[in-house]
């Protein structure tokens, strides 16, 4: 079942990518298997950590995979603290400065605040991509 499921999937992305079938539609199915796996493996995690646990060990060997147990990383939480906020506010105003000074910069302008030029922020624009609603 396995073998045969990869299989499929590989023929699926095969296709394709050599557009022997529609790309849209391979990418399409795909994304439904994306789906399906995504939810599976929230949804059994916790218990497959629980059972790597009884294995005694961080790192071990089962089923055909290495298996090594360890924690996430932790969240630092700053709100509430005044002085962060302050600086994370002072940080978005100036990048907003150097942003703006780059689009005036696409019309061969420049920005100055209190004498000084502001240098335009380097902009990469993103590539094209879809977005699959199941």
């Amino acid at each position: 079942m396995k073998d045969q499921l990869k299989d499929y999937i590989f023929n699926l992305i095969e296709k394709g990518v050599s557009e022997e079938i529609d790309p849209l539609q391979s990418y399409i199915e795909l994304k439904e298997f994306s789906n399906l796996i995504d939810a599976g493996l929230k949804d059994i995690q916790s218990k497959a950590v629980n059972e790597a646990y009884k294995h005694n060990a961080k790192t071990f060997k089962i089923y055909g995979a290495e298996v090594t147990v360890k924690s996430s990383a932790g969240r630092w939480d700053f709100s509430g603290i005044k002085e962060v906020s302050n600086f994370e506010n002072d940080l978005k105003a100036i990048k907003e400065a150097h942003k703006e000074a780059y689009k005036m910069s696409l019309k061969g302008q420049e920005i100055v605040q209190d004498g000084v030029l502001i240098e335009p922020a380097k902009f990469t624009a993103g590539k094209d991509i879809i977005n699959i609603k199941l």
